[in-house]
């Protein structure tokens, strides 16, 4: 004597099925880059050379961080010369 499947297991491996199915060909329908990414350096306000990933410059050791402006209080990469939200020399 043979039992007969139950219907809800059979409906959720079904749905589980088709779940597969759409996965694939939505995966199938991705774009993916395929291109090379543009590097690019930080040089220092310092000495002009590039500075490498830290906070301080690789070469010469001058701190890399933002400056705030005195006047609005934005803040401006190292070496800035006049502050672009006021204008504003910084120092």
């Amino acid at each position: 004597m043979e039992c007969a499947p139950r219907v809800n297991v059979e409906v959720a491996s079904a749905r589980a099925k088709k779940m597969v199915q759409d996965i694939e060909e939505k995966a199938s329908q991705t774009q993916v880059f395929h291109g090379e990414i543009e590097s690019k350096q930080t040089l220092c306000p310092q000495c002009g050379k590039p500075s490498g990933q830290g906070k301080f410059c690789n070469n010469c050791g001058a701190p890399l961080g933002m400056i705030k402006c005195e006047r609005c209080g934005t803040k401006s990469p190292a070496g800035t010369r006049f502050c672009g939200e006021c204008g504003n020399r910084l120092s």
